[in-house]
């Protein structure tokens, strides 16, 4: 049998240790090459600082939607001044003769045919009395109520020391 040939090429340095030390070698040359041919990294110091802090107002929210007192006069007020001036009425029998009640008549005739918050008002204190207004008396007493509930809402007016005249 013929034996293999045992002889090495090169120099005795062919084994992959010594291969793996070159590649390494070689790989840091070029490395080493390219840093020097590339430009030098411009380092640039950059400060970011905040803007002064301004105080803004915040924007006006919407309150929760209050609940509205409805318009107009309060009932019980207005049936108390209605009974007062209802009665008064009915036991002096001043319907006919006092002029005070034809004004009252007419202006509830007037204000009930052209003034909307005036029959909106008429209309719920019919349906807070369960009745309906259906007389000239009934008429009269409640635009009198309505007079005298406006006339306890307006203050009294009171002369100063000024308007006093002391002759």
């Amino acid at each position: 049998m013929a034996e293999p040939d045992k002889r090495q090429i090169g120099d005795g340095s062919d084994n992959y240790g010594e291969a793996a030390k070159q590649m390494a070698k070689a790989a840091k040359e070029a490395a080493e090459k390219a840093k020097a041919e590339a430009p030098a990294p411009v380092i640039i110091e950059e400060h970011h600082e905040l803007p002064e802090l301004v105080h803004v107002d915040p924007l006006p929210t919407k309150k929760a939607a209050a609940k509205k007192k409805p318009a107009g006069p309060n009932m019980k007020e207005l049936k108390n001044a209605f009974v007062k001036n209802y009665s008064r009425l009915y036991q002096t029998d001043d319907d006919h003769e006092s002029g005070e009640f034809y004004d009252a008549v007419d202006k509830f005739d007037e204000m009930s045919a052209n003034n909307a918050q005036f029959t909106a008002t008429v209309q719920k204190f019919n349906k807070y009395m369960g009745d309906l207004i259906s007389s000239d008396r009934e008429a009269a007493a409640f635009v009198m109520a309505l007079d005298d509930l406006e006339k306890a809402k307006t203050p009294e007016m009171v002369p100063t020391v000024q308007q006093l005249c002391f002759a």
